[in-house]
């Protein structure tokens, strides 16, 4: 369970510093290349456009704290299997030894649709 833990924790902070950042950068260039090509097609339409920010902003505070909560509960689903995944693993003989293995699996199964409910769910929360 601690060496899932561990792996898990170094690939999201590689994930962290590398793709992030190129998001960040990528996303603030496509902003400022778009409103300028915008503003120079039609300025009126690109204000118009830029009115509408306030509304989006206001939605997106709004929304945040539900998408948060659903990151949360993938990522507890997500660390209840891998944690199961690990000890069947690590404890491959004990499981075969008493005839575990279709009990293991199942359980496994569970988490998985439980991590599946948690990202397809057809409601936000």
């Amino acid at each position: 369970a601690l060496s899932g833990l561990l792996a898990s924790d170094v690939l999201v902070v590689k994930d962290m510093t590398c793709n992030r950042l190129a998001s960040t950068v990528q996303s603030a260039t496509m902003v400022g290349f778009g409103l300028g090509i915008m503003l120079w097609a039609s300025w009126a339409l690109t204000l118009g456009l830029l009115s509408l920010l306030p509304f989006a902003a206001v939605l997106y505070w709004f929304v945040a704290p539900m998408i948060k909560r659903r990151r949360q509960r993938h990522k507890e689903h997500t660390e209840a299997a891998r944690s199961l995944l690990f000890q069947m693993l690590g404890n491959m003989r004990i499981v075969a030894a008493y005839g575990l293995e279709q009990t293991m699996v199942d359980r496994y199964l569970d988490l998985l649709r439980q991590q599946e409910e948690s990202v397809w769910s057809p409601w936000l929360v």
